[in-house]
């Protein structure tokens, strides 16, 4: 039960992990494309 436990842990984990990774690849913004007035990177401009 402890090890059924620590395997949907480790698969959640992982699951996040990959989703971040992913998103990051979709939304990493060139630089000097912040957006302008607040200085942000602009989150949509995908690469």
């Amino acid at each position: 039960m402890v090890a059924e436990w620590a395997d949907s842990q480790r698969s959640e984990a992982l699951d996040i992990t990959a989703f971040t990774e992913a998103a990051a690849r979709l939304y990493i913004a060139r630089d000097g494309e912040r957006c302008r007035g607040t200085g942000r990177i602009a989150p949509w401009r995908p690469v």
